[in-house]
């Protein structure tokens, strides 16, 4: 790699080199330099490289694993129910989360847990279970990336309203098990009087406003501001969050994942105000 600023975040940040492995993301990677080169951006994008939580393939296999053996340990498969949190027929990383917490279980036990791909699926098949004399009074909901935290609290207020609807006894044994959460939905879900227990492995904070200094805070709120206005203002419907979703301001990334929303969308934003794809260098399938 010729350019020196390449060589710089390459050299520094152990998580590029990870994803240098995809044989494309070298020139993505050097599309995304030339942005922050024209923005003089080179020490907010180093602010938000050295904020960065990055899971690694290995590394998630590994959280995978230990819940799956905390999950045997504490859970009994009789009358626990695993549900991803997903809402409609559209893919999911939850779903994802789902698969691979059910392979890990496989690998290391002969113990099945009944599952849902659906949250608003998960009262009816509680009663549909109920019909085959399972008795489910335990669940636990499944993501990988929780951002402000709304989306999650609605989810639990709406599974119970269902089991409502269904005249069916309201759980009291609800859970969530989450790769990552800011730190906003881990302080709500945490708080939630409905949820027991809210199982997490990395907590973030916002990167630029945690920045003590206020001439630099302002700097890169400022510079933020600036290239977003050279990405669409909207996509497919979805207006462009220039803090990210919920202004979670996060910097996130799993090795093979698709980008969550809450992350700053100079990370992953598809397009340019020219309507041209911009091949950022963390996809994100919208």
């Amino acid at each position: 790699m010729k350019n020196k600023l390449v060589d710089y975040f390459f050299d520094k940040y152990g998580f590029l080199s990870i994803l240098n492995k995809n044989k494309k993301f070298e020139d993505k990677f050097k599309k995304f330099i030339t942005e922050v080169i024209s923005l003089k951006a080179e020490n907010y994008v180093d602010h938000i490289f050295s904020s960065i939580t990055f899971i690694s393939s290995d590394e998630y296999s590994e959280i995978l694993y230990d819940f799956a053996e905390f999950l045997l340990d504490e859970y009994s498969e009789t009358n626990t129910l695993l549900c991803a949190t997903a809402a409609d027929n559209d893919k999911d990383s939850s779903q994802y989360i789902l698969y691979d917490i059910t392979t890990a279980i496989a690998f290391i036990s002969d113990r099945k847990y009944e599952t849902c791909t659906r949250y608003d699926k998960a009262a009816e098949t509680i009663k549909n279970l109920q019909a085959k004399k399972v008795f489910i009074d335990r669940i636990i909901f499944v993501d990988e990336f929780f951002g402000s935290g709304d989306t999650a609290s609605g989810r639990v207020r709406t599974f119970i309203r269902h089991l409502q609807d269904k005249k069916m006894a309201i759980i009291k044994d609800i859970n969530f098990f989450v790769v990552a959460s800011h730190v906003r939905s881990f302080s709500l879900m945490k708080n939630n009087i409905y949820v027991k227990n809210y199982y997490t492995v990395k907590v973030l904070n916002n990167v630029i406003s945690k920045i003590e200094d206020d001439l630099e805070k302002n700097s890169y709120y400022y510079l933020n501001f600036i290239w977003c206005r050279l990405f669409s203002q909207a996509y497919k419907e979805k207006d462009l969050p220039d803090l990210g979703y919920g202004n979670c301001e996060a910097s996130y990334y799993r090795e093979k994942g698709s980008c969550p929303n809450n992350v700053l969308p100079i990370m992953w934003w598809p397009h340019t105000c020219d309507g041209l794809w911009r091949e950022p260098i963390f996809p994100r399938y919208i």
